[in-house]
């Protein structure tokens, strides 16, 4: 049988397995005063995605969002910066299997730095996206002939942690800037948690 607290807890372990190994690649990245104390955040943050699920409903609602805001931004960060880990050890394997290890051992540090700046740059991106939803306008010809009506169709909008009053409230004035007659709701609008969104009250503004 499945247990939701189970697996979101082996995923924060899995995590910082990961986190572990990413530190190791990007440590070499930051100034030596951080890079030792940055272990803990690698180790650490992914428990906060955990909690952001098994947590979310027994503590304040400030404290939840702060699991899923740092658990959520730092489970995307591992995704992509195990990806760059992988690539660093490919390229470090080659080295040694090429015999250009003097040439790693020059560069390895330039490389962490730009894989992890080539990280972020994918983050701000995702995010930049994320909270500047796209419009897209779509006109529909119809073979009889009745009064043209401008409908606005909202689809995933993820109610949560994440995307609370401050997303209903923006999202609200984008579409009533539109001038719509109706409004119509797809799927995804809720991000897993319908009692926290009840608790929050984030829906109200829709």
């Amino acid at each position: 049988m499945f247990n939701r607290i189970v697996f979101f807890w082996k995923i924060g372990c899995l995590g910082a397995v990961l986190g572990l190994a990413n530190w190791y690649v990007y440590k070499n990245a930051l100034p030596p005063a951080v890079s030792s104390w940055s272990l803990l955040g690698f180790l650490l943050f992914p428990f906060c995605f955990s909690l952001a699920y098994n947590a979310i409903h027994s503590v304040p609602v400030p404290i939840a969002k702060g699991f899923s805001w740092i658990g959520g931004f730092w489970f995307i960060f591992t995704i992509y910066a195990t990806m760059g880990s992988c690539v660093y050890a490919v390229l470090y394997l080659l080295s040694r299997l090429t015999g250009y290890e003097p040439l790693w051992q020059a560069y390895q540090d330039s490389l962490a730095l730009v894989l992890l700046l080539l990280v972020l740059a994918i983050m701000a991106r995702g995010i930049y996206k994320a909270v500047h939803p796209a419009i897209r306008h779509v006109a529909i010809q119809t073979e009889k002939a009745v009064t043209p009506v401008r409908l606005a169709f909202l689809t995933d909008i993820h109610m949560g942690p994440l995307q609370s009053h401050w997303y209903t409230r923006r999202l609200v004035r984008r579409v009533m800037a539109l001038r719509p007659d109706a409004v119509l709701f797809g799927g995804d609008l809720i991000d897993a948690h319908l009692a926290f969104v009840l608790r929050d009250g984030s829906y109200r503004h829709l």
